[in-house]
């Protein structure tokens, strides 16, 4: 039976043999990689390490060969979302999907879902409720908020009704539009407007819903170009 140490001397005579009878050291690698399939880190073991460039120029292209592979695909994958893309996504969220898809092997399938636009019109109003109560309340004195009592109510009620009403995709979408101040618009058309009413969840819910149709419209409307 072969010893472990008799294996090793064996391999080393081999070794020292295919040197010897290769003209130039890239036929040996060429051999010892490809024919014998050792690596750089067993050649290594014995004191081999003339041939280490060539493995080392081997993963060199193999990694720029990847990468071209990559990139090819990066772009057929941009190509795709951005003709596939739902219209609601806007461009900032496109662009943001598009330098996702560098170097992903992985498509992620969520960038082609329509946006949730109740989903972000009530974070947007929620945070800007926040916001709101903080400034009005924070360090304040009871008859400081007393004061901006009935901005206080008008604007929880409206907050309730987008949050906690049930509205078509439209009146979303049309909200969505003031992200950010979607709040303060909801209350500035209501203090414009002597007919609305906040007393009830019903009324409120109505007075959003017109709220966005009315702004949905305004959005839409084409101007008439007159004639000279």
């Amino acid at each position: 039976m072969i010893t472990d140490k008799r294996k090793t001397e064996i391999i080393d005579n081999f070794l020292s043999w295919m040197i010897e009878h290769h003209h130039n050291d890239e036929d040996l690698y060429f051999t010892l990689k490809n024919v014998i399939g050792m690596t750089k880190e067993e050649l290594n073991e014995f004191s081999i390490e003339s041939l280490d460039e060539y493995y080392e120029k081997e993963q060199e292209k193999a990694g720029e060969e990847t990468l071209e592979t990559i990139t090819a695909e990066d772009l057929v994958e941009q190509a795709v979302y951005l003709a596939n893309a739902p219209d609601g996504v806007t461009a900032e969220d496109k662009s943001e999907a598009m330098l996702g898809m560098l170097g992903a092997n992985i498509v992620d399938e969520s960038v082609y879902e329509e946006p949730d636009d109740e989903k972000e019109v009530e974070e947007s109003i929620v945070k800007e409720f926040a916001e709101f109560k903080n400034e009005r309340t924070a360090g304040k004195t009871a008859e400081e908020v007393f004061d901006d009592a009935y901005e206080i109510s008008v604007k929880t009620a409206l907050r309730d009704a987008v949050c906690e009403g049930d509205y078509e995709d439209n009146v979303y979408k049309a909200l969505l539009q003031n992200r950010g101040e979607i709040l303060q618009k909801l209350y500035d058309a209501y203090q414009g407007t002597p007919s609305a009413s906040v007393a009830t969840n019903t009324d409120a819910e109505s007075f959003v819903e017109w709220y966005a149709e009315k702004h949905l419209k305004a959005m839409t409307q084409t101007p008439i170009k007159m004639g000279m």
